[in-house]
Formats: C-alpha cells, structure tokens, sequence
C-alpha cells in the first residue's frame, strides 16, 4: 500500500511544482536579472523538464549548453543571471557537481585539492559565453545589474581566461579528468556539457543523489549538501555510493531516486529518538523534526482556512508553490503584498545564489507574530467564505467543526 501510494504521489503536478521550487531557488530564477517574461519561461521550462521526467543529466547539459534567445531558449536564462566567466565556474561546480570553488579564487584551496590553476581552467570554458541585449527597460537607470527585455546569448569564437597571478592563457580543464585538446575555434561550452552529462563524470551523479537526500531527509549524507571534499567526507560513503550508481544505471530519473529514497526503511523511521540514537543528527538514526518552508507553510493555512493569499499578476488560486519568481507582478509604487511579506519572513531566499543555504529555516519573533497577529492570518481568519464560515452556515456541530480542521 506505502509503495502504491508514494507511486500515485509521483505522478501528481505537485511533484513537478515542488521540484521546480527547488531547482528555480538554485538557477536564480528572479526577476531583476531575468525580468518578469524571462522568469516565466524559464520556471515554465524547468517545470515541464521535470513533470515529462527529463533525466537530471540532461536537463544539466541543456542549461551548460543553452543559448539563444532567452524568450525562446529558456535555457539561456541561467546565462543571463551570470554575468562572468568565474560566476558562471563557481555556479556549476557547485550546483552540478557539489563542489564549491570559491575558495581556490585568489588561491589554493585551502581545505581541498583544488588550485587557483583548476579555478581559472573551469572559468575558461565560459569565456566566450557574450549577450546582445535587444532592449533594456530597466526602471532604474543607474543600475547595471538590472535588465527588462529580451536577451541574446551568443558564443564568440575568441577570448580567453587568463592566471590572474602568471598572466598566461589559461586551456579549458575538467575537474581532476583528462580533457580533449580543443580546435581554436571549438564550442568549449557543449564539451563541458557533454562531459558533466556523461553517466561516468565522477561528481555529477554524486551530487544530485546527495541533494535530494537532503530534500528528504533534512540533511545530506554529505552536508552541506553541496560542498564535497577531502576534508568533508560523506557520514555513509557506501550508500552514497550505492545510491549514485543506481541513479546512474536508472538514466538520471529523478522519480526512480526519489521513489528508491522513499521506499527505503530509513526513511520511514519516527521522529521519536529513543536512549541509544537520541543525541545523533548525522547518522539518520531516527527522523529529523523540520519545519514546514515558506510556500508550504502558507499553501498549509490556505489549505486549512479555505482562502488563498492574492499574488498580483498571477491567477486567483495560485499557489505560493507554484511562483516563479521571487516577487509579484505589481507597480514600482505597490508595497509588497502580505502574502509576499509572509514569505519573506519565514525564509524564502531572493535567489542571488547558486546555495540552498540562502533559503532560511532559521525561528524569529517576526514569524510568530506573523502566526498570531499578522495581517494575512486574520484576513483568512476572517474571511466570510472561509472554511469555518461554510460549516457555520451550514449549521456543523463544533465537533464536526473541530474534526474537519484536524484533517484539513
């Protein structure tokens, strides 16, 4: 019966949305880099990628090799967000392969095996990467970081990235892999594709098993979930290890992973520790408690009350879920809706980073206003229409009341 249910569960849109959460709050899906349109079609194409069941490793070499209009080639967006060749390096090693690179910069890693040398050959795949902005209509004029209009995002056959200590011209070198020599004019950014989404690249597997993981479970095998390395060894490396490859033999398919993960009987342990587990966090030993996330807690209560939070310029009924960006669609004068200010105080990141760790699930006294006396709260709470309003008029006995707000 578990395993029908988590089956049924896979094949809902809320999988899709859930995951396109995820993957929008990593890819900087926001609107002052990409613009409203931009953000659209980008969350758009994520969602679909993962709703036809798109394999995590093509999905990845997609957005490594998109280019092309960023209305018509949604792809391109992730480009548009980064502006230079060392964002874009430090944005894939560490959202593709669960590596961050950031460190090795200015010099040697200094908790890792990676040189400045390795930094500045992984930017050198990303150099050529130019844009042609067909329009600005940013509402700022002195704000170089934002853009209202359609972009193009176009590889030129020359430029080059060079050692900021040696001054020579660095050639394009995977990550601790044997790389082919490249023609002058060679498309260096579909090599680096192809190699991050060939199922034998030693990272790529690793991380996206470890990442879900962490969605599932609340902490990764290796944590944080997306900093691998010599000095930061995974708590289980044979089931990570194991994990990985059935990823890998099963096509990159994010529902066989989540399904393998969710069947699993360490997934269903209970919450309550008992004497010998009950100190220990990192081993899994028994559930981690969590609270719900920003758009889950306020799909909760909307859930509950019977009455869904106004995001302007969206359909009535959205879902907090189910946004594609970070802000709603409203005039430079509106203020920010409540619902939009719910979201912000319980944690939903404005997506400058390519890190889950942006997203906060830190407690504040602001939330717990928010629960007992923000104004969201007792708009739905007061709202004629709402669920208790309906049983009321109905004529439910306060018992049926109570045990329908209990289910709900």
């Amino acid at each position: 019966v578990r395993a029908r249910q988590i089956d049924a569960l896979l094949e809902r849109p809320e999988f899709a949305d859930f995951w396109a959460l995820k993957w929008s709050d990593l890819l900087h899906c926001e609107e002052k880099a990409l613009d409203r349109k931009g953000v659209q079609v980008f969350h758009d194409w994520i969602r679909r990628s993962i709703a036809d069941g798109k394999p995590l490793n093509e999905f990845a070499r997609e957005l490594l090799a998109g280019r092309g209009s960023t209305y018509s080639h949604p792809a391109a967006n992730w480009y548009r967000a980064l502006r230079d060749p060392q964002d874009r390096a430090e944005a894939a090693a560490q959202v593709f392969l669960g590596i961050r690179m950031k460190c090795a910069r200015c010099h040697n890693h200094p908790f890792d095996r990676w040189t400045q040398t390795d930094y500045h050959s992984l930017a050198a795949f990303f150099s050529r990467v130019q844009y042609r902005i067909v329009e600005n209509n940013r509402r700022d004029k002195f704000d170089k970081h934002e853009f209202d209009g359609e972009q193009i995002v176009w590889m030129d056959r020359a430029g080059e990235t060079k050692h900021p200590v040696s001054g020579d011209v660095l050639r394009p070198l995977f990550l601790g892999a044997d790389t082919p020599a490249f023609a002058p004019d060679a498309d260096r950014l579909l090599s680096l594709a192809d190699w991050i989404a060939r199922p034998d690249n030693p990272f790529f597997a690793r991380a996206q098993v470890n990442r879900v993981w962490y969605h599932l479970l609340g902490r990764g095998i290796i944590e944080p979930n997306d900093d691998a390395r010599a000095s930061n060894p995974p708590v289980n490396a044979p089931l990570l290890d194991a994990l990985s490859k059935d990823f890998t033999a099963h096509r990159f398919d994010l529902r066989h992973l989540v399904r393998t993960i969710m069947n699993s009987r360490i997934y269903q342990l209970s919450a309550v520790p008992n004497e010998t587990n009950r100190d220990d966090e990192a081993n899994f030993a028994h559930a981690l408690v969590r609270p719900l996330q920003a758009e889950q807690l306020l799909d909760a209560l909307g859930q509950v009350t019977g009455v869904t939070p106004d995001f302007p310029g969206y359909p009535a009924g959205v879902r907090a879920g189910q946004l594609p960006g970070v802000a709603a669609n409203r005039g430079r004068r509106q203020r920010a809706t409540d619902g939009e200010k719910f979201l912000v105080s319980f944690g939903k990141p404005i997506r400058l980073l390519s890190c889950e760790c942006e997203r906060s699930e830190d407690t504040t006294l602001n939330q717990a206003f928010q629960l007992i006396t923000g104004p969201l709260v007792n708009k739905m709470l007061s709202d004629r229409d709402n669920r208790i309003g309906r049983l009321l008029a109905a004529g439910k006995s306060n018992a049926d009341i109570v045990e329908e707000f209990y289910l709900a």
